[in-house]
């Protein structure tokens, strides 16, 4: 997968259709330290498309992830599946 892009939509692996679990890219950030790898670590911005409670209730307008998460794969029932899928 490559990098995504602001404005782009994504659709996360646990979404059960329709626009539950869709999100938009806001941006990309640093991290102002560096980890412990000594690696820089970028993140991803995105904001939800759809009501979510968390967000709602915690005043909070965004989501963030680790890139390396974002565009990695996870194990679903014994599956390999993108953690996000680009729509």
């Amino acid at each position: 997968m490559q990098v995504p892009k602001i404005g782009e939509h994504y659709r996360h692996y646990k979404s059960k259709g329709g626009t539950d679990h869709t999100y938009e890219i806001v941006g990309l950030a640093k991290h102002t330290e560096i980890d412990a790898l000594g690696q820089e670590a970028i993140f991803v911005v995105y904001k939800p498309l759809y009501n979510t409670e968390i967000l709602t209730m915690n005043k909070l307008d965004f989501f963030v992830r680790p890139l390396s998460l974002f565009i990695g794969s996870v194990e679903v029932e014994g599956t390999i599946v993108a953690r996000f899928t680009k729509l």
